[in-house]
């Protein structure tokens, strides 16, 4: 069974043990776009929630507290939460300190759920939701569900298979895993805005907005089978070696020794398992027992010894050794049976003062193995969208082709102001105010026996809709239209 443990507020509780004047005050935590990611029960009684504007919580909440939301500090103590978690289950998927799923399995797994539920929750003061369903987005759901009891500690709701598809059916479809905003909109156009409604609604209207593939997945979330599984991404997996000197080592050659053959071990040992690691650490003790420590992430999963071995050797470099030395240690992690390729886009040295040349030659050689690995045209920059280019399918759900003969009036520019269909007045809803021109370019048509240049117009008019027009020659010409 799957099982999803939900603590919205653990941030709150993190700023409130750093700042304990905050303890009783109105709080929310903020996004760096001004969002509302968190908000403390004091706040949330004025009315904000997750996801409003801090202006607009600020205007509800006089004397309302915002403080950004530090998510790496707030993981680092999440991470005795899932140390407990992963007491009891070998499968534990953190996605954000304020969400993580499990999957337990063997007798009476409601009753030691709820028995770690409360052991969590007195550990760390917070209130707890945890949802038991077949699959993940069940779980979720479930635990999304409202307890009864506003002032209880621990919530645990577990949904039986039978009633899975009930408790889904009141969520809106941006709940379902996958769902863009484009998808939302087409979902919408056939008044389909719950989860519910996908199952009422006949196939054939589905699949006529929707691929046949993803009619298909929509149908079968929308009664709780999510093929996605629980990660074992907790604890992570870890090989280390280390070396310990006979006496105190102040030569780099000694040490350089001692770190290629850990080094070396690793290497053997992640080749012998047919692993990739993504992350090297390197720590250093002193003979004063203060330890240095350094890592890095590897710009592509790799278990070869001399990979390896030169990101250790610039981890060593990095580390400026003052004092004697009296053991070395080599460690990695992110450990998995892939040998995908990891971006490290912009400061893979873990160093804030960057420059911004030496960001774009790293960004440039990740788009240059993008490229290599998956095709020239696999990667594009934000700049080229921008440029006009030909499409030659007009993609909007509800288009309908045309080919109208139309009147256009053009600025000094050569861009179309407005336009009218011939035969039709402007007082019956036959002339167009163009309020921009969404995109333009040229192509060569077959007309009258020969090849002639088009100037193509993609305009919004206000209130009518979007448009395509084609200048040929002297005559323009509707080509498409979408509501």
């Amino acid at each position: 069974m799957i099982v999803c443990i939900r603590m919205e507020v653990i941030g709150i509780a993190c700023e409130r043990a750093r700042l304990p004047h905050l303890i009783g005050q109105p709080i929310v935590l903020a996004t760096a776009d001004g969002a509302v990611r968190c908000a403390s029960a004091e706040a949330r009684s004025m009315g904000i929630s997750k996801g409003l504007s801090t202006s607009t919580a600020s205007a509800l909440c006089q004397g309302l507290i915002v403080l950004p939301y530090d998510q790496a500090s707030y993981a680092e103590t999440a991470e005795a939460i899932w140390d407990v978690i992963a007491v009891e289950t070998n499968s534990v998927e953190p996605i954000n300190p304020e969400l993580y799923y499990a999957e337990f399995d063997g007798p009476d797994i409601a009753g030691r759920v709820q028995h770690l539920a409360r052991t969590i929750a007195d550990k760390i003061g917070v209130p707890i939701s945890v949802g038991l369903g077949s699959s993940k987005l069940v779980a979720h759901a479930a635990a999304m569900v409202k307890p009864q009891d506003r002032d209880a500690q621990v919530h645990v709701e577990v949904i039986e298979q039978s009633h899975e598809p009930y408790l889904l059916a009141q969520f809106p479809v941006d709940f379902l895993p996958g769902v863009d905003a484009k998808l939302i909109q087409r979902l919408g156009k056939l008044g389909v805005t719950t989860i519910g409604n996908i199952r009422k609604i006949p196939a054939p209207e589905l699949e006529r907005q929707v691929n046949k593939q993803m009619a298909l997945k929509l149908r079968r979330l929308a009664i709780g089978e999510d093929s996605d599984p629980v990660k074992a991404l907790w604890p992570q997996q870890k090989i280390e070696h280390r070396h310990v000197f006979d006496d105190e080592v102040r030569h780099d050659e000694i040490i350089a020794q001692a770190l290629q053959a850990c080094v070396v071990k690793i290497a053997f040992d992640l080749q012998r398992g047919g692993k990739y690691c993504r992350t090297v650490a390197l720590t250093i003790k002193a003979d004063d027992q203060s330890f240095v420590h350094e890592n890095e992430h590897l710009y592509s999963p790799s278990h070869d010894a001399a990979t390896l071995l030169r990101t250790a050797n610039r981890l060593l470099a990095r580390l400026w050794l003052q004092k004697p030395v009296v053991e070395i240690s080599v460690a990695v992690t992110g450990i998995d049976a892939g040998g995908s390729v990891q971006l490290t886009l912009l400061d893979t040295a873990n160093n804030s003062d960057s420059f911004a040349h030496e960001r774009k030659i790293s960004l440039e050689a990740e788009m240059r193995t993008l490229r290599k690995r998956y095709g020239p045209a696999s990667v594009v920059t934000g700049s080229l969208l921008l440029k006009s280019s030909k499409l030659n399918l007009w993609t909007h759900a509800l288009t309908k082709r045309r080919d109208e003969r139309v009147r256009v009036s053009m600025d000094q520019y050569g861009r179309p102001l407005r336009y009218s269909r011939s035969g039709r007045s402007a007082y019956d809803g036959g002339r167009y105010e163009i309020v921009r021109v969404i995109d333009q370019w040229r192509s060569s048509t077959w007309s009258w026996g020969k090849i002639a240049e088009v100037d193509a117009f993609r305009v919004m008019t206000e209130p009518h809709g979007t448009f395509e027009l084609h200048k040929i020659g002297d005559e323009w010409r509707l080509r498409a239209t979408a509501d």
